[in-house]
């Protein structure tokens, strides 16, 4: 069972905060954000209710990975980078791969999408594993 008390509750917050960032600057034109719009990716909106929808699900991203990183006893900034990696290989990455084949997706989509989730969920991982 997971045990909530453990949970570093600022420490997710900060890694959800992170995770936004990462998301901002990965869809920025000069990294990913103009073969997203080539690829009919289609670029983050701006409107005041996705932003707080997307800042929800990061904070829930977060708190799962505090969680999973307690129920393993991770306490290291390796540990739990390999947390978030493991968790988006096995939930992110599956999920994605199987949204576009069913969408008719290209593999450029998958890249775009799932790089974004990876980088995130290793460096949110990262920074809740490394802060106690």
């Amino acid at each position: 069972m997971f045990d909530w008390t453990s949970v570093n509750w600022l420490a997710v917050v900060a890694a959800a905060v992170v995770g936004l960032l990462i998301g901002i600057v990965w869809y920025a034109p000069p990294l990913v954000g103009g073969v997203a719009k080539r690829a009919s990716i289609g670029l983050p909106s701006t409107e005041p209710i996705a932003a707080a929808a997307s800042a929800l699900v990061v904070l829930v991203i977060a708190t799962v990975l505090a969680l999973f990183d307690r129920a393993i006893g991770a306490n290291s900034i390796v540990d739990g980078a390999i947390v978030g990696g493991v968790t988006w290989f096995g939930f992110v990455l599956t999920g994605t791969i199987t949204i576009a084949l069913f969408e008719n997706r290209s593999v450029e989509y998958i890249v775009i999408r799932a790089g974004q989730a990876l980088l995130s969920m290793v460096a949110m991982g990262a920074l809740i594993g490394a802060w106690r």
